[in-house]
């Protein structure tokens, strides 16, 4: 009696067509970049680079607090700094910058536009800091 061949199918290889590259324009943001770079350049992915911020420093309800000048303006600046980075040279990118809140701006751009790979820098704060003001990474994973 013969054994019928098995048969496996293997899946395509890993295709990472979309990056979203969150930035609050920190030094652990900033030491994110050159990680999304890489992955970029090797899969030849669109890099989307967003920044969501939100008026309010520590986590309270949103009270309908409009765009300021003063945000949108210094977020825009700080967006054309990073554009210019040699990391970010030769790369397929998109712009988002929007006010509200990180975790579900972040989450509903992540579906609408079929991100493939999320990448964002985490402060690493512990104990106090970290229960006060939380961390977007953790609460968006």
């Amino acid at each position: 009696m013969s054994a019928r061949p098995v048969v496996i199918s293997i899946p395509p290889a890993i295709q990472v067509e979309r990056i979203l590259y969150a930035t609050d324009f920190s030094r652990a943001s900033e030491r994110a970049l050159p990680i999304v770079s890489a992955i970029a350049r090797h899969y030849g992915s669109q890099v989307h680079i967003a920044h969501i911020w939100s008026s309010k420093p520590y986590p309270i309800p949103d009270l309908g607090t409009p765009i300021t000048f003063k945000e949108e303006t210094q977020a825009r600046g700080k967006m054309a700094d990073l554009l210019i980075q040699p990391e970010l040279q030769n790369l397929r990118t998109v712009v988002e910058l929007e006010q509200g809140d990180p975790v579900d701006r972040i989450a509903n751009y992540v579906q609408t536009h079929a991100i493939s790979l999320v990448v964002l820098g985490t402060h690493g704060r512990t104990r106090v800091v970290h229960a006060l003001m939380g961390s977007v990474a953790e609460e968006l994973f």
